[in-house]
């Protein structure tokens, strides 16, 4: 399909929202075809072909993403959804501590770099936070909690509250330590001990570990400049601890989850990720982007089959 050139002068019939026009003009530089109809306003035109032009970028992959556009002070907000119901689950820890004890340095890799993945996996540091955040007032043991509790007269051993040590056992250490790390543990994979589908688990993990932001002063995060940010009640993939079994850890925390997101109003509760986009600059920027978030859905979606088993 042909494209439009920036150069090429261009009018709508009517007026509308700037954004909604400059948008609809990036999209026709790329070559997505608007569907006049004289039924239809401009707003819904553009957004029709915005739609599809989505389709084509994501569509192939996650049937049940949702993508919505809303306006912000001068840029469109675009929202990608994906219920907890929907997210591609897996029971993983079996799996994992099989994988640990070979020693090869893979699994440890693996949790590092879907810990870091600018599109959110529920990986065991994760779900780590999630505990944090709904038990311990944000600390990382219950301390802070039951000290809170003993201040208003309520004995220890009266206090419902999850305790470290229990937690430990159905979320090991390792795992927390694999997904925190900061050192470059690609480095500490023996590629020699590998057989044919751990190569295969490295392959795409070489694919995705580049495409985590690095914190760099004086190279601002692509993710950060486009305005990339992950919603904090929903993810591209729940990775179990347990066998999700209701009453369980990793159940209890997710229902959690659910519940917020149901009850909020925020759009990142309700949010893989989002994404503001200005439609007036360079429209190849954001589409890079936009296929960036593609791909990087579609390894999260081809590396967790071998980490864990589908749910």
């Amino acid at each position: 399909m042909p494209s439009l050139s920036p150069e090429i002068p261009w009018i709508y019939s009517e007026s509308c929202n700037a954004k909604i026009l400059n948008l609809g003009k990036s999209l026709m530089e790329i070559g997505v075809k608007l569907e006049d109809s004289e039924s239809q306003s401009i707003q819904e035109i553009v957004h029709t072909a915005t739609e599809k032009f989505m389709d084509e970028i994501f569509g192939h992959h996650l049937d049940d993403l949702h993508i919505e556009e809303n306006e912000g002070d001068d840029t469109l907000i675009l929202t990608f959804s994906l219920p907890l119901e929907d997210a591609p689950t897996f029971v993983c820890h079996e799996k994992l501590q099989a994988m640990h004890q070979k020693a090869n340095g893979l699994v440890e890799y693996a949790l590092n770099t879907l810990y870091r993945s600018p599109i959110s996996v529920m990986t065991p540091g994760d779900l780590m936070g999630v505990i944090e955040m709904v038990e311990w007032l944000g600390s990382d043991d219950e301390t802070e909690y039951l000290l809170e509790m003993e201040a208003d007269g309520i004995p220890e051993e009266d206090v419902n509250v999850l305790r470290k040590t229990d937690v430990l056992q159905v979320i090991p250490q390792w795992t927390l330590d694999a997904c925190y790390a900061k050192t470059d543990l690609r480095s500490q994979v023996k590629e020699k001990s590998l057989n044919r589908e751990e190569r295969e688990l490295l392959k795409l993990l070489d694919q995705l570990s580049p495409m985590t932001p690095v914190k760099i002063p004086s190279k601002p995060n692509r993710y950060e400049k486009y305005g990339l940010t992950q919603g904090y009640s929903q993810f591209a993939g729940i990775m179990l601890m347990d066998n999700g079994e209701p009453g369980g850890l990793c159940y209890q925390m997710l229902d959690h989850l659910y519940q917020r997101g149901m009850e909020s109003g925020e759009a990142e509760d309700n949010a893989v990720f989002m994404l503001d986009i200005t439609p007036q600059e360079n429209v190849r920027d954001w589409v890079e982007l936009l296929q960036d978030c593609s791909t990087i859905l579609t390894l999260i979606h081809r590396i967790l089959p071998f980490l864990g088993e589908k749910l």
